[in-house]
């Protein structure tokens, strides 16, 4: 009886670690060639897609699970499997700076930059520049509140 719960007990274990490893990892669409990440990145479960641009991830930034940095786009003047199969192949590239935190459910549309030491909120849907040190969030994202003091809020 030990015998049997302990392999129901390791197969059990060994398909939870599995299934948290594949949640865990990241997923690339399009030439994986365009995927630049810095040094001490976490990227949990990110998807990534390069079809329209290059993605580039600055050192320490971290992301939240369930975010996704989309480079591609549909030409909306067309129709049918014509705008399914149509895109642009470059152009639309993501820059992400250093320090950057993307919380869990962003979404990242290129062609943007965010800058060193931003904060993305949860949720948050990125079609601008994002370069201020400061939390953005909404749909589409904009800037929420600085997170730097400048001499201004030391005065107040």
């Amino acid at each position: 009886m030990f015998k049997l719960l302990s392999k129901i007990f390791f197969k059990f274990a060994d398909l939870h670690f599995l299934r948290r490893k594949l949640l865990l990892t990241m997923v690339i669409k399009g030439p994986e060639d365009r995927v630049h990440i810095g040094e001490m990145c976490d990227l949990q479960d990110v998807i990534l897609n390069t079809n329209s641009g290059h993605i580039f991830i600055g050192d320490h930034s971290f992301f939240g699970q369930g975010c996704m940095l989309l480079t591609g786009t549909h030409d909306l003047s067309l129709l049918n499997r014509e705008r399914q199969q149509n895109h642009p192949r470059e152009g639309r590239d993501i820059k992400i700076g250093r320090g950057v935190w993307i919380s869990s459910g962003a979404i990242v549309c290129g062609n943007v930059s965010i800058g060193d030491n931003v904060v993305i909120a949860a949720g948050a849907v990125v079609t601008k520049d994002c370069l201020e040190p400061a939390i953005y969030g909404g749909i589409p994202a904009r800037k929420l509140r600085n997170l730097l003091k400048t001499d201004a809020d030391n005065r107040a």
